[in-house]
């Protein structure tokens, strides 16, 4: 018989409604379980930027009342031992200023609900602009005081405090009339325009605009009001200008826009987390030079995506850094299909795992090995039943995975293009293609897997037996790189175990970063190891298979 002929034979034997129900129905648990991950892991409502930062912006306002009401206490308490009128008209004057932001924070403080992620420091500084304005202009009307220039003077104690209020005035107490005019009216102008931007809640406009205030010249501080903490909001995109342009251009008006989030994320792409207590100074520089190089390559592509607007797949990775998500898409739940390995792996051997086992049991064996079909051909064929078992059962996940996302999130992005770093620049390939490339690198440690079990069932007429061997396997798979850092040794890392989920390499994962500290190998040396381990473990089965005996019973 044809090989193809003993494969559909195998397929005959094995098949039943009963089994494609169940692994479909698995597949379909073990998907959305893996989407309901990948949802919760980067869903956007989950970020500091909205949920956080809403609480954090309240605490401020709370701490600002609170301080407020404590400087209008001290100067109640101050003004019992003034002495002259020009004192007491400042204090009371202070005194005003506290009380009218006392209730301009608490008008603010209804507002929070309703902010966005990218008001939060702009409304924030806007407390800070409007203080200003109403301190300087109560100054402008009462400079030529002289009591009002003695008291800010360089030798003056400003003993009633060194709050926003007596350090705005004695910023300002030496520029000229013209000069102090020109600062109103600019924070002013600014206040108005920002205020205007806030009503529209357009992202790309005020970024606009905010880059006009800043390449004008003006002092950030000194003609806006701007607080540092703005300054921190603005920096990714003054570090990549060509980004922002191409947000301005592209007239991106959300901040959750995956190309916004990109420039944001550009920021948090580490060059090296790898602590330096975990191994030698040596292997801490290796692998903390391989991060550099994934890190170039994730800031090539995040800014390829953001002038091309094209949805990169690059999963988020561990950051600390506030005010980043990754934008809920098709492609990146898509990508998420790599996981099934393991879940295919244990539905193999929970349903096929008895191929050769259930032979020995019912006497079948004996017929094979006296057939006139060669027991190479027929160890050949079971083996590629089960592989093409396995590669089906992918498909049929990804199928699953491309329906549930698809509804969820939409189609149309599962056919833009990947994003690939090849030679130096990235360059456009076919999604699904590079899903289904990941796919088969992925499956390639599951099948060395499945021909240790192949190996296995030849010394054993019990099922369960090398099930349970092989699930202790799989255990040690989920462990062995906790292993290999916490003991220090590179053993295990020459094995086939780490790679059983090898998505985990695929996708870098801190793990696996971690190890590289330890150990000096590559992406491809779990391929390298699994390509070894099945052509040791399949031919030693299929020699194993050749010399058996048939045994009458």
């Amino acid at each position: 018989m044809k090989i193809w002929d003993l494969i559909k034979a195998e397929n005959i034997k094995n098949r039943s409604w009963f089994k494609g129900i169940f692994c479909i129905a698995v597949l379909f648990l073990a998907s959305s379980a893996i989407i309901i991950l990948l949802a919760l892991y980067n869903d956007p409502t989950n970020d500091v930027s909205v949920g956080e930062t809403q609480y954090q912006l309240e605490m401020y306002l709370n701490i600002q009342r609170e301080e407020y009401q404590r400087l209008q206490k001290g100067l109640k308490e101050n003004t019992l031992g003034l002495n002259t009128e020009f004192e007491k008209e400042l204090v009371s004057l202070h005194s005003q200023y506290l009380e009218e932001f006392v209730g301009e924070i608490d008008q603010f403080k209804q507002e929070i609900p309703s902010i966005y992620s990218w008001q939060y420091y702009i409304r924030e500084e806007l407390i800070a602009v409007k203080e200003e304005i109403y301190i300087l202009e109560r100054y402008y009307h009462n400079r030529e005081d002289k009591a009002f220039q003695d008291f800010l003077s360089e030798d003056s104690d400003l003993s009633y405090g060194k709050d926003t209020f007596y350090q705005t005035l004695k910023e300002y107490y030496q520029k000229s009339s013209s000069e102090l005019e020109s600062a109103i009216n600019a924070k002013k102008e600014y206040l108005k325009n920002v205020e205007q931007l806030l009503k529209e809640g357009i992202f790309y406009r005020y970024l606009e605009y905010m880059l006009k205030v800043i390449k004008s010249g003006y002092d950030i501080n000194q003609d806006t009001g701007r607080q540092q903490d703005t300054d921190y909001f603005m920096q990714p995109f003054l570090a990549y200008p060509e980004l922002a342009d191409s947000i301005i251009e592209q007239k991106v008006e959300e901040e959750q826009d995956y190309r916004v989030q990109n420039v944001y994320r550009l920021q948090t792409i580490p060059s090296c987390s790898i602590s330096g207590s975990i191994s030698n100074d040596e292997g801490r520089k290796r692998a903390c030079k391989r991060e550099e190089e994934w890190a170039n390559e994730k800031k090539e592509i995040l800014k390829y995506s953001t002038t091309h607007a094209i949805l990169s797949a690059i999963p988020l990775g561990d950051t600390d850094e506030e005010h980043v998500h990754m934008i809920l898409s098709s492609k990146i739940i898509v990508d998420g299909v790599k996981y099934l390995g393991i879940v295919i792996l244990i539905l193999i051997i929970f349903t096929s795992g008895d191929i050769l086992t259930r032979e020995k049991v019912s006497g079948e064996e004996n017929i094979l090995l006296t057939s006139p079909n060669k027991r190479g051909k027929i160890f050949l064929a079971k083996f590629l039943y089960i592989a093409l078992e396995c590669y089906s059962l992918w498909l049929i996940g990804l199928f699953l995975f491309i329906i549930i996302s698809g509804n969820l999130y939409g189609f149309h992005e599962i056919f833009t293009p990947a994003l690939v770093y090849k030679g130096g620049k990235v360059v456009e390939s076919f999604y699904l293609l590079t899903v289904l490339k990941d796919i088969f690198l992925a499956s390639i440690p599951i099948l060395a897997f499945l021909s240790i079990y192949f190996l296995l069932s030849l010394f054993s007429k019990k099922t369960f037996v090398v099930a349970g061997i092989s699930f202790l396997g799989i255990a040690l798979s989920s462990v062995s790189w906790s292993l290999i850092v916490k003991s220090k040794t590179s053993i295990l890392a020459y094995m086939i175990f780490p790679y059983l989920d090898y998505a985990k390499i695929l996708n870098h994962t801190l793990e696996y970063e971690s190890v590289l500290a330890i150990v000096d190998i590559k992406d491809s040396t779990g391929i390298i190891i699994s390509i070894l381990t099945f052509l040791i473990c399949y031919g030693i089965g299929n020699f194993v298979y050749a010399k058996r005996e048939i045994k009458n019973d």
